[in-house]
């Protein structure tokens, strides 16, 4: 009897518990989808559309530096005539999207031929001639893109030009710069913060006030995972990188998840709650089940013994209103026709 006592209560107990666990399995993958769909998905997506933006911006003013670098420079010292089609050919070209672009066209000796200038850009010059953003340009052919910082304003500019060359004869040099103020405008998201990193270690572009060139470098072993929760100042975010643009920059993506964690932790804590309160309102409920089921049993049992033993005046009162009822009643009416 205690064998099927216990196996009675075994079975129950897991009836009883598999709706809690079920439960418990939905909370856990609901809170999983949860952090997919708006930290993972989001975080990625955010800092795939910027590097998307930044590749776009760059490809096009390699576009236009190509097409200015195919116009011979040696026509603005030939006739009135070639000089208009320069002219032409040339605003053409950097105007090509009606953006009026900020630029500096030079002479082999770094003098100014034409410009749309950014104030002073003290960066296109150098006290060295072996020096400098233009003297990396004359070593190499394809076009260069470099950040650099005005040395007043602490502003950073993208630099995006090449050495003009023709017959390996160096003409001047194009250079187009665009501030790091508009790239910035261009990548900035409501929810996701990005930073972005040069091939140099420096952090030229940041929609985070915190991350200055120092603070970034210092906060770097923090950053040496692909993704995952980070603390930086106090403060959880959800991090991830892309390295783009022939890796010479690295895009980080920042979306605080403090809140969320808040959130998240909160619903565990109250699923807990809501489980370890009713485990034992389960686990009481099925001792008092059991208990009623076994007795009936019991009953049941020792009547058919006392049959056996040929005492006919055990009477059953089973009222369970289920089968064991049945079962009594059909005991009852099969003692009274034996006692006829």
């Amino acid at each position: 009897m205690r064998r099927l006592q216990d196996e009675f209560r075994i079975a129950l107990t897991k009836y009883a518990l598999v709706p809690v666990v079920i439960m418990a399995l939905i909370c856990i993958i609901l809170a999983a989808f949860y952090w997919n769909r708006n930290v993972v998905h989001l975080s990625n997506d955010k800092r795939e559309q910027a590097v998307q933006i930044l590749s776009e911006i760059f490809s096009d003013y390699e576009e236009r530096v190509d097409a200015v670098d195919r116009i011979d420079l040696a026509k603005l010292d030939s006739t009135e005539q070639d000089r208009q089609k320069f002219y032409t050919a040339f605003y053409h070209e950097i105007n090509r999207r009606g953006d009026h672009p900020y630029f500096y066209l030079l002479d082999s000796n770094r003098n100014v031929i034409l410009a749309n200038p950014l104030h002073r850009q003290e960066t296109l010059q150098s006290p060295v001639r072996r020096w400098g953003a233009l003297y990396r340009m004359e070593q190499n052919k394809a076009t260069q893109l470099e950040f650099v910082q005005n040395p007043d304003t602490n502003q950073w500019n993208l630099l995006i030009g090449r050495a003009l060359q023709k017959a390996g004869r160096l003409q001047g040099y194009m250079v187009f710069v665009l501030t790091g103020e508009e790239l910035t405008r261009r990548i900035a998201f409501p929810e996701v913060n990005l930073v972005l990193q040069d091939e140099y270690g420096y952090t030229p572009l940041s929609t985070m006030g915190i991350f200055t060139n120092t603070a970034f470098k210092q906060a770097m072993p923090e950053l040496e995972k692909d993704s995952g929760v980070v603390t930086l100042h106090k403060q959880s975010f959800y991090l991830t990188r892309q390295s783009f643009w022939q890796n010479k920059f690295t895009l980080y993506s920042f979306l605080s998840v403090g809140n969320r964690l808040m959130q998240l932790v909160t619903g565990i804590f109250i699923l807990l709650g809501v489980l370890l309160l009713m485990i034992p309102i389960i686990l009481f409920s099925l001792k008092r089940e059991t208990k009623r089921k076994m007795q009936a049993i019991e009953e049941l049992t020792a009547a058919f013994q006392a049959v056996k033993e040929g005492r006919l005046d055990y009477d059953l009162q089973i009222h369970t209103g289920n089968e064991f009822e049945e079962i009594a009643n059909e005991y009852n009416r099969m003692v009274g026709s034996l006692k006829k």
